[in-house]
């Protein structure tokens, strides 16, 4: 005790290296050593429960129990092993007593035990003793109700002899087992795990069997002989201790057997090792350490490092992610590449710098996960929960990241990521972003945040555009945050307006707010009309006009893609003020859903490339008309319902355009005119953005060799 207060005043002195202590079976429980370096120190014997740890470092630690402990375990162990012997030379003497006598109930009882004994045996092999029990209850169950309806058939005297003394001798029998199991199992668990282990404590618990055996039965045959009931009952014997040894071996390697045998024997197997029960080991760092006989129960290993750990399969890991075989080893290797790992709970999982290539983690939660320098290049993250998850330095190149789980929580610094893909179909990764080229450093960031700053409203069946303004407009000037509406989207028969927000937004309250001003609004403008229309400035109406007209692109039918572009302005919405940009904007229907980029400016300003001539628009219609032209026949003998075939096709007339080279001048001349977004209102077709895509390179070779 004076050693652990000697730590903690220390600790409250300001040390953190403790590298040079000895900690061997001392008890710091409660204490908080949080930050503490303990790298390399003997820890075995140690109590550490209910203490905080959090970014502590045992790297290289050696955990454990104390000899004396290892002792007392396993002379109990041998005791429970002797104990274990005398039932089942009992139990096995009586078969051969039975088996060696006259045909009466005994040996019918002999038969019906041999046969039960072989069923439930087998069956503990194939998928555990305890699915083993619940068929021997069933069987037996359904014996009773079957002797108790048909007592006036048959001699009743007779079956209720069977039916008794079945049902004792094999409990006994199995009592006898299920304590060897145990035993054997907390033993080998605290010897060590080998074949020449589990020999050793076979043939320690053989002579108890076959000693009873031979003790009880001399006394007991009268019919029959002495020897030959010895030599059926040492054979039971034989049988039985064989067969629980393989089970014992099966559920200590994780191979079969039952869950709670290998519980059991870890939980003995703790007992005075070093104990970090009910701990906070929060981003604790045990690289490298041998954490043998050691309890994490009820443990907070949120973040926890357990790379190069030794002896891990040996620590009692109940209700933690440690209890997963598969999860031990991506955590201890960090090798998970190629490996399956859907639908799993890997919350709070320390998987950095790990190599996750090509791995999957469809419906996977890796909620609060730090996966920092991890290498998930060609991972599935479809639909996986990522949030409050630390990205940084994680490469990304590749991967599928369809309808992934992000939130303003989840950790984006530096991710790495040339390219990935937005949808998974039929094995196959769709729909690549950006669909030319790749992202430059630091774009696939913005990519991901522009989309989690976006506010997504829902409304049921339709939107009044008036009082939806007037609404934004309120929570701009109460929140003091901009509001940018950057989309429309049908989805079923409602349609989502998408508004951008400022990083500091509070997205849940204007969601909140947003909807309960929305109806009461709404009433408002149905009740008094005419009051609405005095809300709103003359530029806030433009914005109004066009929000209408795009509403009802959205509400349109469409069978096939269509993807349309216009003019549009920027809107953004503040709290009495709406800013402007000149930027000509992406306005696309895709499908029927209705998304834009705006970008936003000061008041009043209009900037960007303006066609100021008659004869400029006029150059410009014709060359995109004239590529309009090409597109369409293309299109007749190629399909385009795949990004695949619209890029082919777009490549195609690529070409063509630069084979051309009348054409490919007057649309070089309709670029410098009007740029490539005023380009884009003339073109109609499911392929245009590609070419755009192409254009827009042209434009950009063009500027570098002038």
């Amino acid at each position: 005790m004076k050693k652990a207060n000697k730590l903690i005043v220390l600790y409250l002195q300001g040390k953190r290296n403790f590298q040079d202590s000895s900690l061997k079976g001392i008890s710091l429980k409660g204490a908080d050593f949080s930050g503490v370096n303990f790298s390399g120190v003997d820890i075995r014997g140690t109590d550490f429960s209910e203490s905080t740890l959090c970014n502590s470092i045992f790297t290289n630690a050696k955990a454990g129990r104390k000899m004396h402990f290892s002792i007392i375990l396993i002379s109990v162990s041998c005791l429970l092993l002797a104990i274990s012997g005398i039932f089942l030379g009992f139990g096995s003497g009586w078969i051969g007593l039975f088996l060696n006598g006259k045909p009466n109930p005994r040996l019918h009882i002999s038969a019906v035990v041999s046969i039960l004994l072989a069923a439930t045996f087998l069956i503990g092999v194939i998928n555990g003793l305890s699915l083993a029990f619940r068929y021997l209850a069933t069987a037996v169950t359904i014996a009773v109700v079957l002797l108790l309806f048909s007592i006036s058939f048959v001699d009743i005297r007779f079956i209720h002899d069977v039916v008794v003394g079945s049902s004792f001798l094999t409990t006994f029998i199995l009592t006898g087992s299920v304590i060897f199991i145990v035993s054997n199992s907390i033993a080998a668990t605290v010897i060590g795990i080998t074949g020449f282990t589990f020999i050793i404590l076979s043939l320690f618990v053989l002579p108890f069997a076959v000693f009873t055996s031979a003790y009880l039965l001399p006394n007991l045959v009268k019919y029959g002989s002495v020897n030959l009931a010895i030599a059926v009952a040492n054979g039971v014997n034989i049988t039985i201790i064989a067969t629980g040894t393989y089970i014992t071996w099966l559920t200590l390697n994780a191979k079969g057997g039952d869950i709670w045998f290998n519980n059991i024997a870890l939980t003995f197997a703790a007992i005075g090792g070093t104990s970090f029960q009910g701990a906070d080991l929060t981003d604790t760092d045990f690289t490298g350490a041998i954490l043998e006989n050691t309890d994490f129960r009820k443990a907070n290993l949120t973040r926890t490092c357990w790379r190069g750990v030794k002896k891990i399969d040996k620590i009692h890991p109940t209700g933690s992610y440690l209890s997963n075989a598969q999860i031990r080893q991506l955590l201890v290797t960090g090798d998970g590449e190629g490996k399956n790992f859907d639908r799993q709970d890997l919350r709070r999982l320390n998987l950095s710098r790990a190599n996750l290539k090509n791995a999957s983690f469809v419906d996977t939660d890796l909620y609060q996960a730090s996966l920092r320098g991890a290498k998930l290049s060609g991972s599935l993250l479809i639909r996986t929960t990522l949030e409050r998850a630390n990205l940084t330095d994680a490469c990304l190149t590749g991967a599928c990241i369809e309808d992934w789980n992000l939130t303003r929580s989840t950790i984006l610094n530096g991710i790495k990521c040339k390219y990935a893909f937005l949808r998974f179909v039929d094995g196959n990764k769709r729909d690549q972003v950006p669909p030319r080229n790749e992202f430059k450093e630091g774009e696939f960031i913005m990519f991901i945040k522009s989309i989690l700053d976006t506010l997504e409203l829902y409304h049921e069946s339709d939107i009044n555009p008036r009082v939806a303004l007037v609404v934004l407009k309120s929570l701009s000037e109460q929140y003091q945050q901009p509001l940018e509406i950057v989309g429309l989207k049908k989805q079923g028969s409602g349609i989502i307006l998408q508004v951008k927000t400022s990083e500091l937004a509070e997205q849940n309250k204007l969601q909140e707010g947003y909807y309960f001003k929305y109806e009461q609004y709404l009433n408002l403008f149905i009740e008094e009309p005419s009051q609405f229309y005095k809300t709103l400035l003359p530029r806030e109406e433009i914005i109004e006009t066009r929000l209408s007209e795009v509403l009802e692109e959205v509400k349109k039918p469409r069978n096939e893609t269509n993807i349309k572009r216009l003019y549009n302005e920027g809107l953004l919405i503040t709290g009495g003020s709406v800013n402007m940009s000149g930027d000509y904007r992406n306005i696309r229907t895709d499908g029927g859903n209705y998304n834009e980029n705006i970008g936003r400016d000061s008041i009043g300003k209009v900037e960007g490339n303006i066609i100021n001539t008659t004869e400029a628009k006029t150059n410009l219609a014709e060359a995109a008309a004239e590529i309009q032209q090409l597109l369409e026949q293309l299109s007749q003998s190629n399909p385009t319902n795949s990004t695949i075939e619209k890029m082919s096709v777009a490549q195609e007339a690529i070409k063509q355009i630069e084979s051309n080279p009348k054409l490919y001048q007057r649309v070089l001349s309709a670029l410098k005119s009007g740029g490539i977004q005023a380009f884009e209102q003339f073109l109609n077709h499911p392929t245009a953005s590609f070419v755009i895509g192409a254009l827009e390179d042209w434009q950009k070779s063009k500027k570098k060799r002038c």
